[in-house]
């Protein structure tokens, strides 16, 4: 009897641990594939763990609920073979560690089903816009194009179903929205730029980017080496010592286009509203913001 509910209790368990598994997995692909890695890659084992630990952040409690039981687990199994031919029944420790296991297993699995939904959100898999919530990214005040020492972040648009992944995906709008303002006051001083060239760390986010080309409406182009300052520095140095012959001819030399992004013209409408509304909510605040 106790090794036929010991038998049970693994293939429940195990089965548990096999849907988290699968799920843990499915989000490892989507991060992978948004950040510009190959989907495949979740495969490779110590790789994958890392990776998704670090990126995916999961708490302290979800690698308990699930990596060190699986060591217990196999301690009891082996437990069970070696008493197998004493007649004292499943231990009481025994159905405790079991059934805790299975339900902290169960919690796991639930925490991985929210995790996925809220990344599937926040990157667009299941929704690319996010419904009335607008972010203004004014954190420390705003010089181009507002020139306002005083004007401060605001999201507007906040209840009750809006997530986690809605004010990340919000925040990312909300920065695209301000570099179309800044091409718009820009295209008003006579400067107009049909192709953006991105770098930084934010440009590293796929997603992010093609936000910003959907957003503007412009081809954005990511080059090879996101250390524009010491590009910078360098091609300096190469002109000013001859071995360019000038920036033209440095920069031709040094930036490789690694990607494109072109911008969706089905989301333009959408985008448009939402732009709208975020000019104007900053010329309705900005007294407020001066009190």
């Amino acid at each position: 009897m106790a090794g036929s509910s010991y038998i049970l209790f693994l293939t429940v368990y195990y089965s548990l641990i096999a849907i988290q598994t699968v799920i843990f997995f499915i989000s490892g692909w989507i991060i992978f594939s948004k950040a510009g890695e190959k989907g495949w890659k979740i495969l490779i084992p110590v790789y994958n763990f890392v990776t998704l630990l670090r990126v995916v952040r999961r708490p302290l409690w979800w690698a308990l609920c699930v990596y060190v039981p699986v060591v217990l687990v196999i301690a009891c199994g082996a437990y069970y073979l070696i008493m197998s031919g004493v007649p004292i029944g499943m231990p009481v420790l025994g159905i405790f560690v079991g059934v805790l296991f299975l339900i902290s297993s169960i919690f796991a699995i639930v925490y991985e089903i929210k995790a996925l939904l809220a990344l599937c959100d926040s990157f667009g898999v299941t929704r690319w816009f996010v419904l009335g919530l607008i972010f203004l990214p004014y954190l420390a005040g705003e010089r181009s194009p507002v020139w306002d020492a005083n004007a401060k972040g605001v999201f507007f648009g906040i209840d009750f179903s809006k997530t986690k992944a809605h004010f990340t995906r919000a925040v990312m709008e909300g920065v695209a929205y301000s570099l179309r303002h800044n091409l718009e006051t820009a295209k008003e001083a006579g400067a107009e730029a049909d192709i953006l060239r991105v770098m930084g760390g934010s440009a590293n986010s796929l997603l992010w980017t093609q936000i910003k080309a959907d957003v503007t409406g412009r081809r954005l182009e990511v080059p090879s080496s996101d250390t524009a300052t010491a590009l910078g520095a360098a091609i300096l140095a190469g002109v000013g010592t001859g071995v360019y012959s000038g920036f033209e001819d440095a920069a031709a030399k040094t930036v490789r286009i690694t990607r494109a992004h072109e911008p969706d013209l089905s989301k333009r409408e959408v985008y448009d509203k939402g732009y709208k509304i975020y000019r104007k909510l900053y010329e309705n605040l900005k007294s407020l913001m001066s009190e």
